[in-house]
């Protein structure tokens, strides 16, 4: 399983998104490259059951494609360009595979799979999503590196011999502090701006690391750092990597 960090982890969301085409293999090895210990990153079924990255569930805002991600094959998403729309120079970039990425970059980085399913997916693609992940893992022995977290609970239940992440947009309710301790969670994963001192200190008391999104200012940043805060995901990792090397005030 995934260990606690022993200092304020920064986590690249969706690579280095500040500079990169997000979810791509240049924004990935760009966040390993300015040091960063861990990437976070969203995954798709195809609609030949394929493990996908990217974030939404249609192709439309940051590929050459349109529709639903889980209408089109993986041969019909590797022919998509996933980088033109940033900018010109990443013209080329590709929807990458789950696979690809962890045997790209498994020896440099930490993972924070987030899954998501289309809100069509029939119960037996949200099982195949939810299996494959699982397998992956399994198969790549990735497990004590690798976060799975969901803001799709159910789903996230049916995950494997990974360490659990709930995402939230708000404050950790008793029911969701039970529902953490049935699917045995590591992680509880909140928007910053809902966050406050008291949060972390009882979802620590709750044996729950605490992990927010998606922090871009250095003052917000140092905040989170102040109270307590385990893992702080964030669009510019060089950026906040230099500012957890700030000594705290």
């Amino acid at each position: 399983m995934y260990p606690l960090p022993k200092d304020v982890q920064i986590v690249a969301h969706r690579g280095f998104k500040a500079d990169y085409p997000e979810n791509t293999l240049a924004a990935f090895q760009a966040a390993a490259d300015c040091g960063a210990p861990m990437i976070e990153f969203d995954v798709h079924l195809s609609a030949d059951d394929q493990l996908v990255i990217i974030h939404d569930d249609t192709l439309n805002r940051t590929t050459t494609g349109k529709g639903a991600v889980l209408n089109h094959s993986l041969a019909d998403l590797r022919v998509l360009d996933a980088g033109a729309w940033f900018s010109p120079q990443f013209a080329g970039e590709k929807i990458p595979t789950l696979e690809t990425v962890v045997r790209t970059l498994k020896s440099r980085l930490a993972f924070n799979i987030e899954i998501k399913a289309d809100p069509k997916a029939n119960q037996g693609q949200r099982r195949m999503l939810a299996e494959g992940v699982s397998r992956l893992i399994a198969d790549q022995k990735i497990a004590a590196q690798t976060v799975v977290s969901s803001f799709d609970w159910d789903l996230l239940a049916q995950v494997q011999g990974a360490s659990l992440g709930l995402l939230s947009d708000r404050p950790a309710t008793a029911a969701d502090l039970a529902t953490c301790r049935k699917l045995d969670a590591f992680s509880w994963h909140q928007k910053h701006s809902s966050l406050t001192e008291a949060q972390v200190t009882l979802l620590h008391e709750h044996n729950l690391a605490v992990f927010v999104y998606t922090v871009n200012a250095p003052k917000i940043m140092q905040t989170m750092r102040r109270i307590g805060v385990n893992g702080i995901i964030t669009d510019d990792p060089a950026l906040g990597l230099r500012q957890m090397a700030i000594p705290p005030s």
